[in-house]
């Protein structure tokens, strides 16, 4: 009985140093999604994930010193802007384009989506290049203060406003739709 009790322990202690410690790092190929929990200095943090469905946590990794990609597990509601900025680059090298994800689903080892989710903000505003809204749902207007923009296998219920025709043109909306207006203003 001691040594089963003692097994139970040992599972629990190691249990919770893995959640307290790791991470998950969706930018890896065939990595899932997974709940992050832990940190790391600048620099490590910036090329894992932040994989929450925690309203405040997603909102702040984007942020300019949050991560390159936020993932979603569940539907979120903001009740303040969702601001996307800072300069992020693919993988953390800067001889790499720019990139930035809103990712919004979970997917299996395969990279098979399993579940989407949606976004609800009063805005989205983008000025980070290259960000890409990926497999779910943006409730709420966006507004596009960056090159880049796009779309993949994503919705938007609202609205797509471009600061300049210059957004505008080097946006790709076509993997993705859009039950609003798209305009530049």
């Amino acid at each position: 009985m001691n040594k089963k009790l003692t097994s139970i322990f040992a599972v629990i202690f190691v249990a919770a140093g893995l959640a307290a410690c790791g991470r998950a790092v969706a930018d890896q190929p065939g990595a899932p999604a997974g709940p992050e929990t832990g940190g790391g200095n600048h620099e490590e943090a910036r090329t894992g994930a932040t994989v929450t469905n925690d309203a405040a946590m997603f909102r702040e990794n984007f942020l300019g010193t949050g991560h390159w990609i936020g993932a979603a597990t569940d539907n979120i509601v903001l009740e303040e802007d969702l601001l996307v900025e800072g300069d992020f680059w693919e993988k953390d090298e800067e001889a790499n384009d720019h990139r930035r994800k809103i990712a919004l689903y979970t997917q299996d080892a395969d990279r098979n989506v399993l579940d989407r989710f949606s976004v609800t903000a009063p805005r989205v505003i983008v000025r980070s290049p290259n960000t890409v809204v990926a497999k779910g749902t943006i409730v709420g207007d966006i507004y596009v203060e960056a090159n880049g923009f796009s779309l993949d296998d994503a919705t938007v219920e609202g609205n797509i406003i471009f600061a300049s025709q210059e957004y505008h043109d080097s946006a790709n909306l076509a993997d993705g739709h859009v039950r609003g207006d798209v305009t530049v203003q």
